[in-house]
Formats: C-alpha cells, structure tokens, sequence
C-alpha cells in the first residue's frame, strides 16, 4: 500500500491530485487506509478521474493486486451535481452510493456527529463492561456496585 501511497503524495506534490479539506485549518486529506479498506479523498471532477486511474492502474500493475469493482464505492458530497456523479462514477467504472455504511461496526456519517449518533456505540460499550463486572467482581463487589449504582 506504500507503493499507492507514494503515488498519490507525488501527484498531490505536483498538483495534479486535489485533497479535500475537512476543517479550515486541518490538513489536506487525500487517502484514510484502513486493515483491509481504503478511501481515497479528492475534489470531484472529470479531469481527477484520470489522475485516481493512472495512479491506481499504476499500483495494481506494480503489486499484482486489484481493485474489487463489486465492492468499490464512489461517494460525493452533497455539493456535487448529479450530472457530474453520473459522469464521474461511469467513468471510473464504480457505483455511486449515499450510504458510506459501518466500519468496526459503527456507522460512518457524511454529517454532524451528535450524542443520539452514537447513543448504539455506547449501549454496546455499557454492556460489555456489565458483563465483564458479573464475570469479574466478588459476589460482595456486585452487591456493593449494585448497590451505588443509580
């Protein structure tokens, strides 16, 4: 993945791949890998689709991997046209999606993260954490938590 990544950073070096910026004063972001995933970032536009291309194209020849076209998504912000998601989604050869789904189980959003978002992540956190403490704790220790919990 070194070998992609390097790609990416000379095309960004020489400004032919545009990252996206999260933040105003956040760094440019152009690639987030993952175990096994990875999610490339770049402003939306035709001229871009030949520089992922090439850059992919490139890696894949180098390493002997490649891209699993049943499992590639294309997303876009919502300040993107349609008409350029239909074009730039057709020239790649990927899908068009507006679900980015879970990633380790928890819902990758496109939005504002707020405390009912990830009200799921937590409810799964408090009840490991119960069961380890029924595993865990003395039968006077479970009284006792029992007992000072609300």
């Amino acid at each position: 993945m070194e070998r992609l990544f390097h790609l990416i950073d000379i095309a960004v070096t020489h400004k032919l791949w545009a990252p996206i910026k999260i933040a105003k004063n956040a760094p440019p972001l152009s690639y987030l890998a993952f175990a096994d995933d990875l999610i490339l970032f770049v402003e939306a536009s035709l001229e871009k689709v030949d520089i992922i291309k090439t850059c992919m194209d490139l890696f894949c020849k180098s390493s002997g991997m490649k891209v699993s076209e049943e499992k590639t998504n294309v997303f876009f912000s919502k300040n993107v046209g349609w008409v350029v998601n239909s074009e730039i989604s057709s020239k790649l050869g990927y899908q068009r999606t507006d679900n980015l789904g879970k990633y380790l189980g928890v819902n990758l959003h496109h939005s504002r993260v707020n405390k009912r978002t990830l009200s799921s992540v937590m409810e799964k956190i408090n009840n490991k954490l119960n069961q380890w403490k029924m595993k865990h704790l003395s039968f006077p220790g479970r009284l006792t938590l029992t007992v000072e919990m609300p």
